[in-house]
Parts: C-alpha cells; structure tokens; sequence
C-alpha cells in the first residue's frame, strides 16, 4: 500500500509540474508575442511618421514648383515670353449700337 501510494506522490508532483511548466511556457510565449507586436506597432508608427514628413516635404516642394512667381520667371528670363500689357480701353457696343456701324460703313462703300 505504502508503495501505491508512493507512486500517487510521485505521478502527482510531475503532474503538478508539468502544469506548472505549461502555464511558465505559455505565459513565456505569450508575453514574448506581446513584445513582439509592441515592437511592430512602434515601427510602424515610425514609419507613418516618417511617411507623413515626406508627404509635406513633397507638398512644399510642388507649391515651391507650381509658384505664379517661378512660373513667371521662367516664362519671362528662360522662355523669352512676354507679359501681355492690360488693354487701355475696353468699349462695350450693344447690338443696336454695332446694326448703326454696319449700315455706316455700308454707306460709305455704296
């Protein structure tokens, strides 16, 4: 009897220990994934970061680029165009005005 129950300790002690074991290596793997994404989520906020300074560099540089200012200065100094200058006058006519002309000039050809 005293053998039996000799072997219940013993089978119960490495079954204790064997749970044991199971819930540290569990616990070892799973703080180890959590590590892991912990890590991930840091990288990645970097890399957003980073994404999100390239993106306004490159938005500066397109505002820098597509500038009335540069635009006119290459126009003007690279391309040899020149600015319009504004009309001095504008004379507006209305239809009335435009049948007088044309009879006028009609006359003056007859």
């Amino acid at each position: 009897m005293k053998k039996i129950s000799r072997i219940k300790k013993i089978v119960y002690i490495f079954f204790t220990l064997f749970v044991f074991g199971s819930f540290i290596v569990t616990y070892v793997a799973i703080k180890k994934k959590c590590e892991d994404l912990v890590k991930q989520i840091v990288l990645t906020e970097e890399e957003l970061e980073d994404n999100n300074v390239r993106k306004n560099h490159l938005i500066a540089r397109y505002q820098n680029l597509a500038s009335e200012e540069r635009i006119i200065s290459i126009a003007t100094y690279e391309l040899g165009m020149v600015i319009e200058d504004p009309p001095i006058e504008i004379v507006t006519l209305d239809a009335e005005q435009i049948s007088e002309l044309h009879n006028l000039v009609q006359e003056s050809y007859d």
